[in-house]
């Protein structure tokens, strides 16, 4: 978390911008990375696969798509 408000202050941003998110572990062993990866790559991946395309922003997205499901989950 510290390197979070390190980052706003360098940027002199009260906030983190939009971006594609990252996958944030306790410590850089390769037992927590593999935990991690794993459980992100459970129900085929889903949060994977989001991740990859969050990246190419809104042209890979059909957001008619996206609001109708948001209101199915209203």
């Amino acid at each position: 978390m510290h390197q979070v408000i390190e980052f706003m202050e360098r940027e002199d941003v009260s906030f983190i911008p939009p971006a594609q998110p990252d996958i944030i572990v306790k410590e850089l062993t390769e037992k927590i990375i593999q935990e991690a990866i794993e459980s992100y790559a459970e129900e085929d991946a889903f949060w994977l696969k989001i991740y990859a395309v969050a990246d190419h922003g809104r042209e890979v997205f059909d957001m008619d798509k996206i609001n109708q499901a948001l209101k199915v989950t209203k």
